[in-house]
């Protein structure tokens, strides 16, 4: 677990999950409003698994919002207190990367918004 907290997300952090549930198959998606579903981390669409399947999918909320989900072998559920520690960890893990995703279209709108501002012929920034 120390390794999944100081992981970035990415390959090394999906990494340390696989091996802390011992599921070399486990993967994790985003949710992405855009698609109105699950992606990889290279924004392909994923399909979570049905409930007769081997594997078992598991929602990620974080305040009410929902970031992804983790799909894992079946098995894992019998270890109840790991599989809550590994929720906990890859939801915030996710919505970090989300908010991340917002600050930076929020910082691109200023940054258009500033480059109009100054091409404005009329612009009092232009005359300074």
């Amino acid at each position: 677990m120390i390794e999944i907290g100081t992981a970035p997300l990415g390959d090394r952090f999906i990494d340390a999950v696989r091996a802390a549930l011992r599921d070399p198959d486990l993967a994790l998606s985003s949710f992405s409003r855009a698609d109105d579903g699950y992606v990889d981390a290279q924004g392909r669409p994923q399909v979570l698994p049905p409930r007769n399947d081997p594997r078992e999918a598991t929602a990620l909320i974080r305040d009410g919002v929902l970031v992804g989900a983790v799909v894992y072998d079946r098995a894992v559920a019998d270890q109840p207190r790991l599989l809550a520690a590994v929720r906990a960890a890859t939801t915030l893990a996710l919505d970090n990367q989300r908010l991340q995703g917002e600050l930076e279209a929020q910082f691109a709108e200023v940054r258009r918004a500033r480059a109009q501002t100054v091409e404005y012929p009329g612009s009092p920034t232009r005359r300074c």
